[in-house]
Formats: structure tokens, sequence, C-alpha cells
């Protein structure tokens, strides 16, 4: 390196016997070699934290060779600073130093699914270049770094899955005053996936104050504290999750929120399943961002009935919600998954759902719904999830649907007052009115797995076709009108 009008630039550099740099002579050289040994001390320094290494990473961590060959060491090729430290997914064991902090080049730090434990030192926002910090899924502790205003640069910060404050839970009464957010996180200007799930801590008011924020993850923190209102500052919001948590009173108002969210033009993924949302649903959900493809709300107090505009991926599961569910879901094409699943919808299921052609999985069982399974839902081509069980169908059931080929991971009609007689496409069928004789052509599901006929109006004999069944795991015939012998090849199956 040499020094031109103070700055360093490009020199030639040599390589050492021994595997080691060496620099050409400039002004600053001292200066250079006394940041290299700081990062190499460093390195060292970190080794020493690591009490386990399994896959002997740090191994070559070693006088042997430059510390920028070192595995999971990158250096900036302009300076020789150290500006990577990527050890994710290493079953390390250990603590962070505080020399972390004389990283002073470093722009990527990805500690990620390991098993360091211990707090975050705050020597590390001396990391001022950093863009991109990983310490999640391990056993962090404590509080977290209040320094995080210097990190201007910061445009991913994944913390979740870790134990931040989890150590002193058990002396505190209130979730919500537990594990504050820094507020200088408002201040990272730069900033874009934010992920704290897994632990225990509060959404800071200052957050929509990050205004480049893409993604924000904080799930599974036994949340309580009311959700800001003006999250819609953050117009570039991709990704919101808060599920699960124990946000919301169960009363009208605890969506509020929502309204502000319809700035969110690039939302795409809203996650507030398993929280105590109660009320109905507010109108304001039909203004959500066109781009929305995935809205999970299951599991909530939810009541009233389901409003007009949702997204590609409905999910209203576990809730208290009533009525007939309506008829312009059907103009929902994108849709992918319909999840209405224990609830207290009837009437009858809408011929309109034939309309959703890139249906994947629709799950509506545990309700009231009445009327006969619409012919109509053989144009999901799509389908692989049909799930009806637990209502008050009847009529026969339309070879068309059960017919269906994409349907190749559950079909359960169970526990309705289905008549008729049994189609030779089947999965769960129990618990209905089927009747005649079990068709000899089963043997042509060569990949059955589970057949469940109980709890019909089944006569004759088991067919010696089932036979041909070699994959079948699960047989229920019970309590229907059968006869004769149990076959042999029981045995064999």
């Amino acid at each position: 390196m040499v020094a031109r009008g103070g700055d360093w630039q490009p020199a030639v550099v040599t390589t050492a016997s021994g595997g080691g740099w060496r620099l050409t002579m400039g002004a600053k050289s001292s200066c250079a070699s006394s940041d290299f040994e700081a990062d190499e001390l460093a390195l060292l320094d970190f080794k020493k934290g690591i009490t386990q290494d399994p896959l002997q990473i740090t191994r070559s961590w070693n006088s042997s060779m430059h510390f920028c060959n070192w595995t999971g060491v990158t250096c900036n090729p302009t300076n020789g600073r150290v500006s990577i430290l990527n050890l994710d997914s290493q079953s390390l064991v250990g603590s962070i130093p505080p020399s972390i902090g004389n990283f002073t080049s470093l722009t990527v730090i990805n500690l990620g699914n390991n098993s360091f434990h211990g707090e975050v030192p705050p020597e590390i926002g001396r990391l001022q270049h950093l863009q991109h910090l990983n310490l999640s899924c391990n056993y962090f502790g404590g509080s977290i770094p209040t320094k995080l205003s210097r990190f201007t640069k910061l445009r991913v910060f994944q913390l979740g899955c870790n134990e931040f404050i989890r150590q002193i839970l058990d002396q505190l009464s209130s979730l919500s005053k537990l594990g504050s957010i820094p507020k200088e996180l408002g201040l990272l200007s730069s900033l874009e996936f934010f992920q704290l799930g897994g632990n225990y801590v509060c959404v800071p008011v200052s957050l929509p104050n990050a205004s480049k924020l893409q993604a924000v993850s904080f799930g599974e923190n036994g949340l309580t504290v009311k959700i800001p209102e003006n999250l819609g500052s953050l117009r570039g919001l991709v990704t919101l999750i808060f599920e699960p948590n124990s946000l919301g009173n169960g009363e009208i108002g605890d969506f509020n929120f929502l309204s502000s969210l319809a700035n969110c033009s690039r939302l795409r993924g809203l996650g507030l399943h398993g929280n105590r949302f109660g009320g109905e649903l507010p109108n304001s959900i039909g203004n959500l961002s066109t781009q929305l493809q995935g809205l999970t709300m299951g599991s909530n107090l939810i009541h009233g009935e389901i409003p007009i505009g949702v997204s590609n991926r409905l999910g209203l599961g576990n809730n208290y919600l009533s009525g007939i569910v309506p008829d312009v879901i059907g103009r929902l094409r994108n849709l992918e998954v319909l999840a209405l699943h224990f609830n207290s919808f009837s009437g009858s299921i809408s011929t309109s759902f034939g309309n959703l052609t890139k249906l994947f999985a629709l799950y509506m069982s545990e309700n009231k719904f009445q009327g006969s399974i619409p012919l109509s839902l053989g144009n999901c081509r799509n389908l692989q999830v049909l799930a009806l069980s637990s209502n008050s169908l009847n009529g026969t059931i339309p070879k068309q649907v059960v017919g269906l080929s994409s349907i190749s991971i559950s079909l359960d009609l169970s526990n309705n007052f289905l008549t008729g007689s049994l189609p030779l496409e089947v999965g769960n069928l129990s618990k209905n009115k089927l009747l005649g004789e079990i068709p000899s052509s089963l043997h042509t599901c060569t990949s059955l797995e589970r057949l469940y006929l109980g709890s019909n109006m089944f006569e004759g004999t088991i067919p010696q076709s089932l036979k041909s069944l070699k994959g079948l795991e699960e047989l229920d015939l019970s309590h229907n009108n059968l006869f004769g012998q149990i076959p042999e090849f029981f045995t064999q199956l």
C-alpha cells in the first residue's frame, strides 16, 4: 500500500515464505501493520471463545497461513482487512469476546444456526461499516445492544430464535415490559430486514422510522403490546410477521393498524396467526396491497363475516367467524390456499369456488356447511388438499371432484351425510351414509396408503382385489354391513 493524499491506495503485495503477506514500503505501513495485527489478534481471541468445534472449522486458524485464508474469513482485496466473518451452521459452541469490536472493516457477520451463548458485547457497536448481522438461532441472552444507531449501513439484522431476556422472565409479571428494543433502531436508515422471532422482546414505537425496512419478523415473542398504528410509514415493506404471539385484547379496535398498511403497496405477506385479535374483520382489509399473496389470521378471536377484498392466501381457520362465505371469493383467481376450518360458517359451498383454478389447498372442515359438494370444484385442477369433513354436506360424491388427479396429499370428506355409491377415487369417507358394495376396482389405486370407510352402510364381502394395494398402511372398514371371511392376504399387507 502507498499513501496518496492521505488515503490508502492499492500497491504491490507479495507472498512471504510461510504463506504470509509482505507489504511494500509506505508512509503509513506501521498503521497498516497495526490494523492487520488487530484483525489477527481479534480472530485468535474469537477462537479462544469457542469451546466446542466438532467440525474443526477453526483448525486452520494458526500461523501456518495468513488469516485471510482461514476458514470462514474473507478479506477486502483493497485494504487487506477482514470484511466478512461467516461461520453459519458450523455446530460451534462458545461466546463472542469484546474484541469483536476491533474488526473495524467488517461488513458481514454471520454466526447463525450455532450454539453461541452469553450476551452480545456492546463493543459490536464499533462496527460502523456493518451491513449484514445474523446472530439468529443461537442461545444469546441478556439485552440487545443499545448502540444500534452507529449501524448506519446495516441492511439485514437477524436476532431471531435466541433467548434475549429469557433468563429474567420468571422474575417479571408482565411480558409487555420485557426486553424493550432500543429506540435507536429507528435511526437505522438503511435497514431492510429485521428478525427477532423466538425471543421475549417488545415492538419499538420508533420502528416505522427505519423507512427502508422490507421484512420484519417478531414471531414467537409472547408479545402483548399494541402494534404501532403508523406502520404505513414503511412504504417498502414486503413481509410483516407477528405470529404467534399474544397480541390483541379480543375486542373491537384490535385491527386499527391495518388501515395504515394500505400505504405499503409492496406488501406480499402479512402473518397474524395465533394471537388474540378480536372483533370483526374491518373493511380496510380490502385496501391492502394488490400484491398481497399471503394473509394468515387463523387461531384468533375474530367473529362476524368475511369482508370483501382478500389476498391470494387467505387463512382464517380456528376463529369464530360465521355466516355465508361470500361468492366474491370466487373472483380471487390467484388464490392458492383457502383456510376456513374450525369456524361456524353455514350455507352451501359456493359454485364460484370452481373459478379458483390456482387453488392448492381448501380447508373447510368443522363448520356448518350444507348442501352438496359443487361439481365446479372439479375445475380446480391444481388442488392437492381437499378437507370438507365434519359438516352437514349431503348428496352424492361428485366423480369430477374426487377424480382430480392432482389430489395427492389429502382428501377428507368424513363425518357428513353423503349418500350414494362409492366412487373409485377415495380418501377419508368415513361416517357418512354411503351404501352398496366396496368396488373391486380399488386395486387400481396403487399408491393408496390410507383407506377409511368406517361407519357407513356398505354391504357384501371385502373384495379380493384389495390384495394389490401393497402400499396400504391403514384400513378402516368398521361399522358397516359387511359379511364373509376376513381375507388371508391381510396378513401380508
